[in-house]
């Protein structure tokens, strides 16, 4: 009667209204433990119930109760291949595992268990075909640009017209994996999809959507074709997007005028796509490294709503800050930069990054912050 729950809680994205899917995974390891917990302890009684009746060779041998057996010991691959320790030395397995036995686990079950849970066993099945089917009618193709920003970061572009939903909120993030060449791996991909999450760096209202990926294990390729599965929004509470100004006055008017002294009030600000009805004074964001991608665009909605708004950026290779370059991302005020890697090179050529807080292209005169 459990599975359905567990299943339920590792919905993308969740169907509870406020609720970030991420945040209920805790919510999910604690019950499957516990069916875990209570499958083992079934299956240990009815051992010992089964010796001292003198009936374990009949009854082990009954086809429904060997594939409770089966199931059990399912469940167990699952726990070992959950285990922190397994699970980050080879995620990949853990993922493959835990996705296709838990396919066979409902099966099992359901011609295991007396009386029969014919019902729950439609409930499950729903809810693994319906997240099957959102992931395949969000899913799109992309053929995007890479550009190599530092040592440890690349820059991947593509239209935004190519994501299935728009981005609403800054800081919203997608999935996306590289498609295959072979036929069967990509209908294998698209039955148990193995994507990387990634946030949007760029702007809700830009034309083209940004991301930044450290170099490392997810594959890079020129010229080659990647499927992406989203938007997926942040669950941001402060933040909240008003479409009508008629919806904004109404939502301002439940809100602490105190809380939004210097918001944007003016009928021209207030259409622009920038603007987000923020129920914050100030904010103060610390990220780390690629971690960028979900402070700036933060950043730059905070500010351009005005809010006081501080952004912490810790990188540990200065070679990153060529970043802000590549971007010429405005609204950027209260950004600062801590760098925890070794000191620059005097040998390396300066770093030099061109801000200008203005779409005006600036005086000779003026010289540009850096």
């Amino acid at each position: 009667a459990l599975l359905p729950t567990i299943m339920f809680l590792t919905l993308k994205p969740s169907p509870l209204p406020k609720i970030l899917y991420l945040t209920l995974l805790p919510l999910h390891k604690w019950i499957s433990r516990s069916i875990v917990l209570a499958a083992l302890f079934h299956s240990i009684f009815y051992t010992i119930y089964f010796i001292k009746q003198d009936t374990l060779r009949t009854k082990l041998f009954k086809l429904a109760n060997l594939y409770g057996v089966a199931a059990m010991g399912l469940f167990i691959i699952i726990t070992i291949s959950s285990l922190k320790m397994v699970r980050r030395s080879n995620y990949k397995c853990f993922y493959y595992l835990h996705y296709s036995l838990t396919w066979l686990v409902v099966i099992l079950i359901h011609f295991h268990a007396r009386p029969r849970v014919t019902g729950y066993t439609l409930l499950s099945v729903a809810i693994l075909v319906y997240q099957r089917c959102y992931s395949i009618y969000h899913t799109t193709t992309i053929t995007p640009t890479l550009t190599r920003v530092s040592p440890t970061l690349t820059m991947m572009e593509f239209p935004i017209v190519d994501i299935s939903n728009k981005p609403i909120l800054p800081s919203s993030h997608i999935r996306i994996i590289l498609k295959s060449k072979n036929l069967w791996k990509r209908i294998f991909n698209h039955l148990i999809p193995l994507t990387h999450p990634f946030t949007l760096l760029n702007l809700p209202n830009e034309t083209n959507a940004k991301l930044l990926i450290r170099n490392g294990n997810f594959p890079l390729l020129a010229n080659s074709e990647y499927y992406i599965i989203g938007v997926y929004e942040p669950v941001i509470n402060f933040i909240s997007k008003q479409d009508k100004i008629g919806d904004y006055m109404v939502r301002s008017a439940s809100v602490n005028s105190s809380l939004e002294p210097f918001q944007i009030n003016t009928p021209q600000l207030r259409s622009s796509p920038l603007h987000f009805t923020i129920e914050a004074r100030r904010v103060l964001i610390f990220v780390g490294g690629s971690a960028i991608s979900f402070g700036l665009p933060l950043l730059s909605i905070l500010n351009f709503n005005g809010v006081m708004v501080r952004l912490i950026w810790c990188v540990r290779d200065y070679k990153d800050l060529k970043l802000m370059g590549h971007l010429k991302m405005k609204y950027c005020q209260g950004l600062e930069v801590c760098i925890s890697g070794q000191s620059p090179d005097p040998n390396d050529e300066n770093i030099k990054i061109d801000y200008y807080d203005s779409e005006e292209i600036p005086s000779p005169s003026s010289s540009p912050s850096s």
